[in-house]
């Protein structure tokens, strides 16, 4: 018995063939699509090249006495900002915009960022708090265990504007070690308990 297949006319046994064949490369796409599928979703965030900032290559420079940024209430230099939206829905403010939604982060961060002129990254849409958090310290790794003992810190955390909810990630350098390492603020009403900002 011959069977017509793609066209073409085989027998049984041949046309058993090329459809076993068929159905195991489209089971091996599907199997290829699912695992990247997984491994964004498990990232929590979406991934782009080129998020890495190697904090080694920074120079280092003294804590700033004016527009003092505290952590814990120990001085820091702000060295790297990151904001990012969380979820797609959320409208990500223009560069003009920038400076209102940064005090909504924290009030006279922008009189910080005048002073300290830190990196600053803007990074595509994250899925949940915690990718972020986790994306962010992969991609700006502290020195050490986790920055601990050093002169480094993070501190990453959402906050609201609105166009809608913000994801902040900070790179914060002191003038001496300290024990904080990396600093996940779950609440954004948490912010103000953790970093503050005195203009002298």
């Amino acid at each position: 018995m011959n069977i017509e297949v793609f066209g073409i006319n085989l027998s049984g046994w041949q046309a058993f063939v090329v459809i076993a064949i068929a159905v195991v490369v489209l089971l091996s796409i599907a199997v290829i699509v699912i695992r990247l599928l997984t491994r964004r979703q498990r990232s929590g965030g979406i991934e782009t090249e080129n998020l890495a900032i190697d904090l080694n290559s920074l120079e280092l420079q003294p804590v700033p006495k004016q527009a003092l940024l505290e952590v814990y209430g120990l001085p820091m230099r702000l060295m790297v900002l990151v904001l990012a939206p969380a979820g797609r829905s959320v409208i990500f403010p223009s560069r003009d915009q920038l400076p209102q939604n940064v005090e909504l982060l924290i009030p006279r961060l922008t009189s910080v960022l005048d002073h300290h002129q830190p990196i600053y990254r803007s990074w595509p849409v994250q899925l949940s708090p915690r990718g972020f958090s986790r994306s962010f310290f992969a991609n700006l790794k502290l020195p050490g265990d986790d920055g601990k003992g050093t002169r480094w810190c993070g501190v990453v955390g959402p906050f609201d504007t609105a166009g809608g909810r913000l994801l902040a990630g900070m790179i914060l350098l002191a003038d001496a070690p300290n024990g904080y390492g990396q600093i996940e603020i779950e609440h954004e009403g948490h912010w103000h308990n953790v970093v503050r900002v005195q203009i002298n």
